[in-house]
């Protein structure tokens, strides 16, 4: 085993990871994406177009790539989410790019007064906005 000296939320131990000569079998990493969205959770990790940035397994398929993208351009709702949801199942049981260990939950609580809260990467008191 060889361990890579970054720390594994930094953009350079997953640039270090996404670059196709680096030899690695596993590897962690902390994943939070920009926004709350299939899109950012699904094709961000798996479509090739993003080999080399977000997509630092180097997943590659076809097969795959084409359902992402099918999902993505589908409007918001349900549809969207059932094919989400049923890509995201296939993924997991058939391929398993990557587990999941961790799930992290950053509870948000407001009062009444609260008009907007910016939820990543944590909550910013200076963008709430509050209500006269």
């Amino acid at each position: 085993m060889r361990g890579i000296p970054i720390h594994s939320a930094s953009a350079a131990y997953f640039n270090k990871l996404a670059a196709r000569d680096e030899p690695w079998d596993i590897a962690f990493g902390l994943w939070s994406p920009s926004y709350i969205d299939p899109f950012a959770y699904v094709n961000m990790l798996f479509d090739r177009r993003f080999v080399g940035g977000t997509n630092f397994t180097r997943f590659a398929s076809t097969a795959y790539d084409q359902q992402m993208r099918r999902a993505a351009r589908l409007p918001q709702g349900s549809d969207r989410n059932s094919a989400y949801a049923a890509l995201d199942v296939r993924l997991a049981r058939d391929l398993a790019p990557v587990a999941t260990v961790d799930f992290l939950n950053e509870p948000t609580l407001v009062s009444k007064r609260v008009g907007c809260v910016v939820l990543r990467p944590v909550l910013d008191l200076t963008a709430v906005c509050l209500k006269s």
